[in-house]
């Protein structure tokens, strides 16, 4: 019988004892085909004892990876993972209203995967939470609690009676809101709306505590007014010689500061704090924060009256000093008016003198 081939490797065969053996050729030929083409198992075992790679068609299963084991091929320069099944992470995030991409992963999906669709923000699509359709359901034109508004026909909205400071009022409730408060406290009543004067001026407001409050008149006219408003008189503590001490400077203010201005001219309210403490006002920090100005002027008003003093004081200083010499220079006349007379007296006393002493001599 002829010799034939094995179907898938091309192996040689024989029907019987009678056909020819191959020889030496032929079993190396047999031995060529297998080499080529039969795949080889290399023990099984952790992946760290996988031999290194360069004997093409080996198989090793790394029985430390994966699931059930991970199986890699050698390709005759480095082992190729087959079953690449799962470890390419959690699943990605879909694309909403977006395009499909097919990726570039080299490993298949596990059938129980997951890909996440996060809950839709303000800013970003996703999905709607359950109780968001319910409200979506609910939703009416009706002051109803807990459910979403919806515009009635002509496109206004009701709400229901506002029982926080925040909570939306109707027309109705606010044309009615100060029928509740006293008519002495109506117009400086916290968390209320300020109600004008019957001549339709502003309403009243207290004193301001902080840079950005409104402030009255009253305030802003100062202390400038009657006598009889006022009481604890007593002198003013700073003049001169603190103003001495200020640093002036000009500046602007920052972007975002509760002021605003540039190419201003004074010193800091640090500065005017450590010499003047008492022209100062301190923030909600209590550091300090606000110099009083107008306060200020009668410091500068009590520094010129200083000076001015001052003056008058060395001014009349002056004139007892041109007097005291003027004093002075008369009596230095005088004395050497007395010295001239008492010299002649003398020089005439000696000559008396010396013309009694000639008669003297003469009568002898």
């Amino acid at each position: 019988m002829a010799e034939q081939q094995t179907p898938r490797v091309g192996l040689p065969t024989w029907s019987s004892d009678t056909d020819l053996h191959p020889g030496r050729t032929g079993t190396n030929t047999i031995h060529s085909i297998l080499e080529s083409k039969v795949a080889l198992f290399v023990p099984k075992g952790v992946l760290s004892d996988r031999p290194a790679a360069g004997v093409e068609g080996r198989f090793f299963l790394a029985t430390n990876q994966g699931d059930m084991g991970r199986l890699y091929y050698d390709n005759g320069t480095s082992w190729v993972e087959l079953n690449a099944n799962g470890g390419g992470g959690p699943g990605a995030g879909l694309a909403i209203g977006g395009a499909g991409a097919e990726g570039d992963s080299q490993r298949s999906a596990r059938a129980d995967h997951t890909h996440p669709l996060p809950l839709a923000t303000a800013s970003q699509n996703g999905a709607m939470a359950s109780q968001d359709k319910a409200l979506l359901n609910g939703a009416t034109t009706a002051a109803t609690g807990n459910t979403l508004a919806l515009r009635g026909s002509s496109g206004t909205l009701r709400v229901g009676t506002p029982s926080s400071s925040s909570d939306a009022v109707t027309k109705a409730y606010a044309d009615d809101i100060r029928a509740d408060i006293p008519y002495s406290s109506r117009y400086t009543e916290p968390n209320s709306i300020i109600a004008r004067w019957s001549d339709g001026s502003g309403g009243q407001v207290n004193d301001p505590k902080n840079p950005l409050d409104i402030a009255n008149k009253r305030y802003v006219d100062a202390r400038a007014s009657r006598t009889e408003w006022k009481e604890n008189f007593q002198p003013l503590p700073y003049g001169i010689d603190e103003l001495r001490h200020l640093t002036l400077f000009t500046y602007d203010y920052k972007a975002g500061s509760p002021y605003t201005g540039e190419d201003l001219f004074g010193p800091t309210v640090e500065n005017v704090a450590e010499h003047m403490p008492r022209l100062t006002t301190t923030g909600e920090d209590g550091r300090p924060e606000r110099v009083r100005d107008r306060d200020a002027l009668w410091v500068v008003a009590r520094a010129v009256q200083e000076v001015e003093e001052k003056r008058e004081l060395d001014e009349a200083l002056i004139d007892h000093l041109i007097r005291r010499t003027a004093n002075l220079a008369q009596i230095q006349v005088e004395q050497e008016t007395k010295i001239r007379r008492l010299t002649s007296t003398v020089t005439e006393l000696v000559r008396i003198v010396n013309d009694l002493s000639d008669q003297v001599r003469g009568d002898d």
